[in-house]
């Protein structure tokens, strides 16, 4: 607590802000080197941001917890608010934005992969080409299904086993089992334990 204090003493010197006020307005720093950087481009950059809710830290009860992602979606000084930019924003749940940043007509429900798709990302990834079809008929192309079977199939061939098409189950709730069973033990008991952890993480449980 004293070398908080010090440390703040420090920054209110140097940048006339405590630390805690510095965090709180650090992307509002970072917008302006970014806008800046791009006022002198004369086509847009584009973000991706995957895996939306890892951004704007943690879900509450299965939702976003409201404001925890104003740093990113607020129309004044959010970073979607940046000109010159485009963003492509995937997550598991719907953001809840002003219409006004995010308009109707810009949020996409995205669907499974087409087959043509998952074959190629099977191919991309290196699995045998004969495994392809029966494995998104197994999947029908759900990403995390087809994800599963991507690790499955490698776990397998790390063991030491050329994979066939019914070590992957005969429905989609079997993937899961066998990737559990394909750990050695002590993965295996991590996993069980982080399964009933809340859906959230911070330094207090990482150490």
């Amino acid at each position: 607590r004293k070398e908080k204090k010090e440390a703040d003493k420090g920054f209110a010197l140097v940048y006339g802000r405590t630390g805690k006020e510095l965090v709180r307005d650090l992307h509002k720093y970072f917008r302006e080197d970014v806008a800046e950087a791009l006022s002198r481009r004369d086509q847009p950059f584009v973000f991706f941001l995957d895996g939306y809710e890892k951004y704007v830290s943690l879900l509450k009860d299965g939702e976003l917890s409201a404001g925890v992602d104003r740093w990113i979606s607020d129309a004044d000084d959010g970073l979607v608010s940046m000109p010159n930019t485009l963003w492509v924003i995937a997550g598991r749940e719907r953001p809840d934005w002003d219409p006004y940043v995010l308009p109707e007509e810009h949020r996409h429900l995205m669907g499974n992969l087409a087959k043509e798709d998952t074959a190629d990302y099977f191919r991309k990834a290196g699995v045998r080409e004969d495994l392809i079809p029966a494995l998104y008929e197994l999947t029908k192309g759900m990403p995390v299904y087809v994800d599963l079977c991507k690790e499955t199939y490698f776990k397998k061939k790390s063991n030491g086993k050329e994979p066939q098409a019914d070590d992957f189950g005969n429905e989609t709730g079997d993937l899961a089992r066998i990737f559990l069973l394909d750990m050695d033990r002590d993965s295996r008991e991590i996993m069980y334990i982080l399964s009933w952890l809340p859906n959230t993480w911070d330094s207090e449980l990482a150490e």
